[in-house]
């Protein structure tokens, strides 16, 4: 498997644990507290996809 693959492959996890965050926040009670989780999780997968895009200009044998 190329670095590249498991990169992505790594990219994809984080994105299922923001997912796996983001039902959890929405079981808090608190509305605040569920939105201060909902903002990091956006933000964190922000930063995801401007990963991705790195990763796609990348070659694919690294």
């Amino acid at each position: 498997m190329s670095t590249k693959t498991e990169f992505e492959d790594s990219l994809g996890a984080a994105r299922s644990f923001l997912h796996a965050i983001k039902m959890a926040a929405e079981s808090l009670s608190d509305n605040r507290e569920n939105c201060a989780f909902q903002i990091l999780a956006e933000a964190a997968d922000k930063e995801i996809i401007n990963a991705q895009n790195l990763v796609d200009t990348l070659p694919e044998k690294l």
